[in-house]
């Protein structure tokens, strides 16, 4: 079954290397850069699943945002250690983790 896929807060080059990976597999992939665009489209559309590139504070208030308004969606964080405590904040059932630097291959098994 194919799905559709946020990508939020990465740069262009992963962004490519996603698309060539995993975007063909899905019906639908989104890449916004802030959390405005983030709400946007996943107001707008119907989005599966969310791969958030946690890399300040701030993000936080997404993670909170779409466990509040659509805790359909599966939350995917990818984040250096730096922000474990930050993260750990939620609830465990609330995102799947995903260790920064990530292969491919592990993404693609996450969603």
């Amino acid at each position: 079954m194919k799905r559709s896929l946020l990508f939020i807060g990465y740069d262009a080059q992963v962004e490519q290397e996603i698309r060539e990976s995993l975007c063909d597999k899905v019906s639908e992939c989104f890449f916004v850069q802030t959390p405005v665009e983030a709400i946007r489209t996943v107001d707008d559309h119907a989005v599966d699943c969310v791969v958030l590139n946690f890399s300040a504070f701030s993000d936080a208030s997404l993670i909170r945002y779409f466990s509040q308004y659509h805790p359909g969606i599966r939350l995917v964080l990818s984040a250096s250690r730096e922000f474990d405590e930050v993260i750990s904040i939620f609830s465990e059932s609330t995102y799947s983790r995903l260790p920064r630097p990530f292969r491919l291959e592990q993404l693609r098994e996450m969603i």
